[in-house]
């Protein structure tokens, strides 16, 4: 697996991590974040082929995941 830094849950605080999984009915790859203790989780991101072989979609997941209102969003100024 691909690591990449991830904050906090921003719910509850607890630990998340990258995760993709194949899903046979739509033949695609999925990877997301996800909490381990609440199970929030980020929007999923699909490709047709093994992440590993594309891991820009990890660095694309862990970036929205990292990303809070607080951090210098416009909108929230």
């Amino acid at each position: 697996m691909i690591e990449r830094e991830l904050k906090k849950c921003p719910f509850c605080g607890a630990d998340a991590e990258i995760k993709t999984e194949y899903r046979d009915f739509k033949r695609a790859y999925y990877t997301f974040v996800k909490c381990s203790r609440c199970y929030a989780q980020s929007r999923m991101y699909k490709t047709l082929y093994d992440p590993k072989v594309a891991p820009e979609l990890f660095d694309i997941a862990a970036g929205n995941w990292n990303r809070r209102a607080k951090d210098g969003d416009p909108a929230t100024e």
